[in-house]
């Protein structure tokens, strides 16, 4: 045995919370790993003395622990430092060093694990043959009694025993064979070593399992829909013995695809293409491999092909789909969709499928519809049960998404869908810690996709830990420089960092890259990111100095989308004390009120005045209206509380407590000012009260009520040309307001917006009589 010391990056902290083990004994989850992912069985031996039991999700596994992987299994464990080890069938190793304080010890006896850490850490391996000592973050390690062999993803990788050693760097990989010294392999794709690792799409052709002759068939299939794919895989391998028939291949090629297994799959697909060269669910199948894989190019072709050679087959019209939603092409994406629910329309998979489209394209009453037809069929599969989880979170029926997605979990753990749904169900419910959790177990399901990197960077952001939200949206830079999600975030933290000037560089970015969002949302969405993109590019603006630039680039957004009320807000916080536009900054408010989902952001009293006091420098929160950012809006209350004090008894200050709980939202504020002016009779005094509440009856339709109440006390503070000034002349106004008004999305391209007010105003001076004027009104 050989040991090794590895230099890795941690990307997360666990909590230090005591915890029992399965055997009894005291086991710190701050000293524990965690079983995060498993699909099928893997056992453990918690003191290494051939007591081996069967371990749960969410398993904690102590010091010692030796874990063993069964075949048809595979599974994520995450060590108390960071460092996520995914494993696949067969894999045996020991756990020795797990406190964060010590150095991690893996002992792996034979196996295939793909290392991933962010962090510099140390850790030690020993495998029967050689070791590896890696200076970078990704790699796969892969061990038996007659060789080792290393794959490098990112950094760089010393192989070496005894008889000599070799340095590799990403996107080499390396082998030594017993009694031999280490030497490189020439002509591979190390990617190809996690291809095991990678979540494909379920793809499996619909039949009554009752109407299967065959008794294995009928039993794998009956295990396949209650989540047990190991049991299934069991089942198809005891068949061999009889002549497969196509459809007994197709289903075993479909399952072994969802448990990672892409080189068995593939000698089920040449099966089949022995049977007949033309078999479109062949094709189609082969087709999520390689799209799977990212090789988009021969999936294209594979999915055209399925079609051509069978236009009635569900699976090939449900793998067109795929494809064509990585070329950008939702619209068709959906119809192929649609079609293959029409050719199976038994098949839950389908409209699930369905459902995922009409979401991204913003229907979305149509996307529930089709979940809701999807869960009917099936409530018993991973995807549909993630499909109504999701139709319920965007209702935020946040409970019952949250049980949704629990399940979904349960019948799947390596998906990485529910996963990302339950963090941001946990997180819309007002648990942020938990929720960023679930995110950064979905990130270890997905490592490659850069959405879900940026969505666990934007959850550190919520809590504050701006420097590792940081790490997670330039590893989301990594992974898809195209994306501009990252690039959105990372300048909003840059900007909260008081970093303007890189701030702007990623906002311009995000703006320019804002079309190949096309992926995941339609046009329509496309144009309502861009007006969110580039209304926050012109608050930096703003925040650099560049006051006409930023008005130029607001009046952009809301060219790209009318109905983007963070446009709207970014210009009535523009006009605030600028000469001759307080109508427009009315008006603009008001319609980002209206047009604004339930958030906390607070009303600030002081902008919903018409007598501005002259102290006003306060903006109001980012809004933001791009894929899951409103659900970071969590339940619970906030309160901002500001001042100031200056010469002349000048002095203000403003509260405001605002919440959200599930579909409602409120604010409660005050805003005081005064000052005793630069001279006699020049005192103002103005105070403001204003109560506001929101509540989403729908996604499509809420209302709305404000109460205000605004009193003024003066002298003459009016600067004339002529010089005159009165020292005598002195003015009270006050003004009761009540409003409601409401917003009715019809679809995706068209609102309607409706606001009603009842005024009462009253003005006395004592040069003039009191005026009382009530004025109801509509706009």
């Amino acid at each position: 045995m050989r040991h090794l010391v590895i230099s890795f990056m941690v990307l997360f902290v666990p909590m230090c919370i005591a915890q029992t083990s399965a055997t009894g004994t005291n086991c710190n989850i701050a000293d524990a790993a965690k079983l995060v992912s498993l699909q099928g069985a893997l056992f453990f031996d918690a003191n290494a003395n051939g007591q081996w039991q069967a371990a749960q999700l969410d398993q904690t596994l102590c010091e010692g622990s030796r874990v063993r992987v069964e075949p048809y299994s595979r599974a994520s464990l995450l060590l108390p430092n960071g460092i996520i080890l995914r494993l696949n069938e067969g894999t045996v190793l020991t756990l020795n060093g797990l406190a964060p304080e010590r150095t991690t010890a893996l002992d792996l006896l034979k196996g295939l694990v793909h290392f991933i850490s962010r962090t510099p850490k140390q850790l030690q391996i020993t495998t029967p043959i050689a070791n590896a000592g890696p200076e970078g973050t990704e790699f796969v390690l892969s061990a038996d009694s007659a060789s080792t062999a290393v794959w490098v993803q990112e950094g760089s990788v010393r192989l070496f025993n005894q008889q000599g050693d070799i340095h590799l760097n990403a996107g080499e990989a390396g082998q030594a064979l017993q009694g031999q010294a280490p030497r490189a392999q020439i002509d591979v794709k190390p990617n190809d070593a996690v291809n095991w690792a990678l979540y494909y799409p379920p793809l499996l052709a619909y039949q009554d399992a009752s109407l299967a002759t065959d008794s294995h068939l009928r039993d794998a299939i009956q295990a396949y829909r209650q989540g047990r794919i190991e049991v299934a895989l069991g089942t198809l391998d005891q068949a061999t013995a009889t002549q497969p028939t196509p459809y007994f291949l197709k289903t075993r090629a479909a399952i072994r695809l969802i448990a990672g297994q892409s080189q068995l799959a593939m000698q089920d697909i040449q099966a089949l293409r022995i049977i007949n060269p033309d078999d479109a669910e062949a094709d189609a199948l082969e087709s999520v491999l390689a799209f799977t894989q990212n090789r988009k190019t021969d999936a294209n072709a594979l999915a055209a092909r399925a079609v051509a050679a069978n236009p009635q087959s569900a699976i090939a019209q449900a793998a067109l789909s795929y494809t064509q939603q990585a070329n950008f092409e939702l619209d068709k994406a959906l119809a192929s969709a649609q079609r293959a629910s029409q050719l199976a329309p038994q098949d839950a998979m389908n409209w699930a499928r369905v459902s995922e489209l009409q979401l991204a394209l913003g229907l979305r009453s149509e996307s529930e519809q089709s979940a809701a037809k999807a869960f009917a069929l099936d409530p018993n599969l991973e995807r549909t049960q993630t499909v109504i989880g999701f139709s319920k979170l965007f209702r935020i029926d946040t409970q019952q998404a949250l049980q949704h997605f629990e399940t979904a979990i349960k019948i799947d753990s390596t998906a990485p869908l529910p996963r990302l749904g339950l963090g941001l169900a946990k997180i819309r419910s007002g648990d942020l810690e938990q929720g960023r959790r679930d995110l950064e177990i979905a990130a270890i399901l997905d490592p490659n996709n850069a959405l879900l990197r940026s969505y666990l960077g934007k959850a550190y952001f919520e809590e504050k830990r701006l420097p590792l939200a940081g790490d997670q949206f330039d590893l989301a830079k990594l992974r898809d420089p195209k994306d501009p999600t990252p690039f959105f975030y990372d300048a909003l933290r840059k900007q909260a960092a008081n970093r303007p000037v890189e701030a702007l560089q990623d906002m311009q970015q995000a703006v320019e890259l804002n079309d190949n969002r096309g992926v995941y949302r339609s046009k329509l969405l496309l144009d309502e990111d861009a007006a969110t993109r580039t209304a926050n590019l012109a608050r930096i603006y703003n925040d650099l100095g560049f006051g006409r630039v930023a008005l130029k680039e607001a009046w952009n957004s809301l060219g790209s989308d009318a109905a983007n009320p963070s446009a709207h807000r970014f210009l009535s916080d523009s006009y605030v004390g600028q000469p001759r536009y307080r109508v427009a900054r009315a008006s603009e408010l008001l319609q980002a009120q209206l047009l604004q989902p339930i958030n906390v952001t607070p009303v600030q009293p002081q902008l919903t005045g018409e007598n501005i006091g002259i102290l006003n420098n306060t903006g109001p929160g980012s809004l933001s209206v791009n894929e899951y950012d409103s659900l970071y809006t969590g339940n619970g209350a906030h309160l901002a509380m500001n001042g100031a004090y200056g010469s002349r008894n000048t002095k203000t200050d403003s509260v405001i407590v605002s919440g959200v709980y599930d579909k409602l939202s409120m604010s409660l504020g005050q805003f005081h000012y005064h000052t005793d002016g630069f001279r006699t009779n020049d005192d103002y005094q103005q105070n403001i009260y204003d109560a506001f509440a929101q509540y989403a009856f729908t996604p499509d339709f809420n209302l709305q009520f404000e109460l205000k109440s605004e009193n003024v006390r003066a002298g003459d503070v009016a600067t004339r040309l002529n010089g005159y000034h009165d020292d005598t002349l002195r003015q009270t106004i006050k003004q009761d307001t009540a409003r409601a008004g409401g917003h009715y999305r019809i679809n995706s391209e068209q609102d309607i917006i409706a606001s009603f007010f009842y005024t009462v105003r009253r003005e006395l001076s004592n040069n003039t009589s009191l005026n009382l004027d009530s004025d109801p009104a509509t706009a």
